[in-house]
């Protein structure tokens, strides 16, 4: 590869890694909003409610069914745990290795040697994010709280 093509992609991966940040972040804010929304009602109707049988008729009916099937289980909140991980550290690798490639490409390599550290740093962090998420995934399969995959022999062949 020619040296010129190293601030390209450095540059292409940072403008990913920068889109990838600000979408994990307006997910996070628009998930936090939700929860807080649904913790509010949930106040509202326990103080409407009041009395034990009220409660027990209103936990029993349609209404409450419907206002529940929006929340989340837990087994979507261990997948998106594991997803959002790996998400964290591929990025903080790919922006790791990006700053390293783009310090590189400096005339002085002497003047690019905090960008190195950080990007070695970055590059360490990404790595044992990623690391971490696939150890996590396979405790969460080996105790069951996530589905493992199944093959049978003739999806196989």
């Amino acid at each position: 590869m020619s040296e010129a093509i190293y601030p390209t992609i450095a540059v292409t991966s940072l403008i990913v890694a920068s889109a990838i940040v600000l979408k994990t972040a307006l997910h996070t804010f628009g998930k936090v909003r939700r929860d807080r929304h649904m913790a509010e009602i949930q106040n509202k109707l326990l103080d409407r409610l009041g009395t034990a049988p009220d409660v027990m008729t209103y936990v029993n009916s349609d209404s409450y069914k419907r206002l529940f099937e929006a929340a989340p289980t837990g087994r979507n909140e261990y997948v998106s745990r594991i997803l959002n991980g790996l998400q964290a550290g591929l990025v903080l690798l790919l922006v790791g290795v990006s700053m390293y490639m783009m310090s590189g490409s400096v005339p002085e390599p002497r003047d690019m040697q905090g960008m190195r550290i950080l990007a070695s740093i970055l590059t360490a962090i990404g790595l044992g994010l990623v690391i971490s998420t696939a150890w996590s995934q396979q405790m969460l399969r080996h105790w069951g709280l996530i589905e493992q995959k199944k093959h049978s022999d003739t999806e196989a062949r």
